[in-house]
C-alpha cells in the first residue's frame, strides 16, 4: 500500500511489487472516548492529522516523527 512506511534503506518496497493508491476510500481518524480506541480508515492520512486528533481528545500519541524522514 502506498504509505506503508519509510525506510532509510528503501526496505519498505520491492522490485516487483503491487502499489495500492487508496486516495479515493473514504478516510478519517476517530477517536470513541467511551471505549478509548482509535478508528483509522484506510485513505492516506496526514502526519499533522494524527498529532492533532489526540490533543483535541486529552490525549497525547507516545510517539516521536522527525521532520527529515519526511523529505526526499
Amino acid at each position: 500500500m502506498r504509505g506503508g512506511g519509510h525506510s532509510y534503506i528503501g526496505a519498505s518496497s520491492a522490485n516487483g511489487a503491487m502499489v495500492l493508491d487508496l486516495l479515493g476510500l473514504p478516510g478519517g481518524v476517530h477517536f470513541d472516548s467511551a471505549t478509548r480506541n482509535v478508528r483509522c480508515r484506510p485513505r492516506p492520512i496526514s502526519m499533522r492529522s494524527i498529532k492533532r486528533w489526540p490533543v483535541r481528545a486529552g490525549r497525547f500519541r507516545p510517539a516521536a516523527a522527525r521532520p527529515w524522514v519526511w523529505r526526499v
